[in-house]
């Protein structure tokens, strides 16, 4: 969790999350640039922010019960071959893991064009 604390932070500068609600998850991709990530968001993300110094983005995409609940995600490039993203969402009643689906729903769209993409 310690290498992950710069992703949560900047999660934490947009809303205010307790740890247990905040979904981390790191991905093997190979070779894959800033830009290409940004081609890979645009169309099922909308970008919030986008840090090339840190190689951030912070991006909102639909996910839940028909794409109704909104995840706040933010996507670190680690190095050529890492993804780190850690997911928030606000959840009713009923936990519908929106947080867990959006950050699947991103990594779907980089399988499509990267065939190299694994859960680390």
């Amino acid at each position: 969790m310690e290498r992950n604390i710069e992703i949560i932070d900047k999660l934490h500068s947009y809303v205010w999350a307790k740890e247990n609600e905040i979904v981390i998850k790191e991905y093997f991709v190979d070779n894959i640039t800033f830009d290409n990530l940004r081609d890979c968001l645009i169309g099922n993300a909308k970008i919030l922010e986008e840090d090339f110094e840190k190689q951030i983005y912070v991006v909102t995409v639909d996910s839940g019960i028909n794409n109704m609940n909104g995840a706040l995600i933010v996507i670190q490039r680690v190095d050529n071959n890492k993804l780190s993203l850690a997911g928030y969402a606000r959840e009713g009643w009923i936990n519908q893991h929106t947080a867990e689906k959006a950050i699947l729903k991103i990594i779907e769209q980089i399988k499509s064009k990267y065939k190299e993409c694994a859960l680390l």
